[in-house]
């Protein structure tokens, strides 16, 4: 007996089985492709069908809160839907002089069109339920916007039978999932007006100074306070609270050095950062430059006032992901506050000498922050 035959089946029963196993590999062989294709498309769609749910329930909590607290004298659903698709258009980049200005320029525009439209909606809101409303707006934008990305490529995927397109999509669920549920459970700390992980620059503010009154930077939506440590006159900025703001941190500090704080010795930035995977949340770290994740111009002119006074600066960071940090804080990230405080006070003492000046900004929103 040949080696080959040795491998063939000897009844009639194996015949059957070796058959069907020919024909189901032939099948998968010119047809796989199709038939993963279609696996990946019902994993989309499911998502699909999540996030939809999402943003019909977010949107739905957004007009009756709006209803509720802000006392519209219209219906106001159809203006809040039409409005979640609101968009801000970068300025061209070809020629770089200039950009930061006109991107301020344009970012400027873009909150004062959600400041009139939350005044607009919510005539009967204090300014600062107004502010957490527009924050609230944002949550159920980016839901929106989630949604009609991945539907786009799917119908894409499916019109021009890509099922590479597909793949792509379906491979990164994961990520996607994780990101939308995050901006489901933020809208919730946003309406309520609770602190969000990214206010623990803004709290260890507040650590900071104490009983201290707080005054406003006009023009900035900051603020910011005066207090003593150690013989050094600590001047303590953040954003505008207890609404969801986080203000114009570049220019209230610019605005401090020049107005009130000409004699600063050292700036250190506060701000929460996103943590690498196998870090705890809530470490505490140390560096240098400015701790801020503005797309630009506010980092410029904190970077620019620092270079232009020849002052060091110092940044404080505590570490969470990107869901702790739009989310309600957690115990963990609240309990990395007094740490904060405490390396701050450890750089003032080792940086500077008693009679000198400091500014401490607390970069972030400050929801619930006052």
């Amino acid at each position: 007996m040949s080696a080959v035959s040795s491998f063939l089946p000897s009844s009639t029963a194996g015949w059957i089985v070796y058959g069907l196993i020919t024909v189901f590999w032939i099948y998968f062989m010119f047809y796989g492709q199709k038939l993963q294709a279609r696996i990946w498309q019902g994993q989309i769609e499911g998502f699909l069908r999540e996030v939809k749910s999402m943003t019909d329930s977010a949107t739905g909590k957004l007009i009756s809160t709006i209803v509720s607290e802000g006392k519209p004298p219209m219906d106001p659903s159809q203006r809040v839907r039409d409005f979640l698709d609101f968009f801000a258009i970068e300025p061209v980049d070809k020629d770089p002089a200039g950009v930061l200005t006109r991107l301020e320029y344009i970012l400027d525009v873009r909150d004062n069109r959600f400041d009139q439209e939350m005044a607009r909606l919510a005539p009967g809101a204090s300014s600062e339920v107004q502010a957490n409303l527009g924050v609230a707006m944002e949550a159920a934008m980016a839901l929106n916007f989630i949604y009609k990305v991945v539907q786009h490529y799917l119908i894409l995927g499916k019109k021009q039978g890509n099922w590479m397109i597909l793949m792509q999509v379906a491979m990164s669920l994961g990520q996607i999932r994780e990101l939308a549920e995050s901006y489901g459970k933020a809208f919730d700390a946003f309406v309520a007006g609770k602190p969000i992980g990214d206010a623990a620059g803004p709290m260890v503010i507040r650590e900071l100074a104490g009983q201290a009154e707080f005054k406003d930077i006009e023009g900035t939506k900051t603020a910011y306070a005066v207090a003593e440590f150690e013989g050094r006159k600590l001047f303590l900025l953040k954003a505008k609270g207890p609404g969801g703001r986080v203000g114009k941190p570049g220019l209230g500090l610019l605005k401090l050095i020049e107005d009130e704080a000409k004699d600063v010795k050292l700036v250190v930035t506060v701000d929460a950062a996103l943590k690498l995977e196998g870090e705890k949340t809530g470490q505490v770290a140390e560096g240098v430059g400015a701790a801020i994740g503005d797309p630009g111009p506010e980092k410029f002119k904190i970077e620019e006032a620092a270079r232009t006074h020849h002052i060091p600066l110092l940044a404080i960071i505590v570490k969470e992901s990107m869901d702790e940090a739009i989310t309600g804080m957690k115990k963990e990230i609240s309990d990395a506050i007094p740490a904060a405080a405490d390396k701050v006070r450890q750089v003032i003492r080792e940086q500077t000498k008693e009679g000198d000046s400091v500014l401490i900004a607390g970069i972030g929103n400050t929801i619930g922050v006052a």
